[in-house]
């Protein structure tokens, strides 16, 4: 018994090792590309693939103020917290057929993507809302005692 196992194993482990997918897809190729990088940090990048994929990206350095130090952008300060500002938009077919286009700025404050395909929160229900707008505002002063 144990040697029809072994010849069956042997037989169905070439099988596994096989690749999955026979036809190997066809690489994109690039249609456009442009790239500019500049001395201060700013950059404009976009470029165009064969399969629909469309980048454009642009950026720049976004001096920090610090009011309490008196540092500013004019200031020769070595490390004054400057921030990147990036700003721009992708484009594809998901495998559904979808177009994806997405919008987007990134900065001090984080990533902030713009997309139909993008979830939404559900709406609050009207109970909730009444009851969030008889609550005291937390961003006035409190009440004297």
């Amino acid at each position: 018994m144990w040697e029809i196992t072994l010849v069956l194993s042997a037989l169905a482990c070439p099988s596994l090792g096989a690749p999955q997918d026979a036809v190997a897809p066809t690489p994109a190729q690039i249609i456009f590309q442009n790239a500019v990088v500049n001395a201060d940090g700013s950059f404009n990048y976009s470029f165009e693939a064969s399969n629909g994929i469309k980048v454009e990206e642009s950026g720049y350095v976004k001096p920090a103020i610090d009011v309490r130090a008196g540092l500013g952008e004019d200031k020769n300060e070595e490390d004054n917290g400057d921030s990147q500002v990036i700003q721009g938009s992708f484009s594809y077919t998901a495998p559904d057929g979808t177009p994806i286009n997405l919008k987007f700025i990134a900065d001090e404050t984080g990533f902030h993507p713009e997309g139909a395909h993008l979830p939404t929160p559900p709406p609050i229900p009207g109970a909730i809302q009444r009851a969030l707008s008889v609550l005291p505002d937390a961003t006035s002063e409190p009440p004297p005692q």
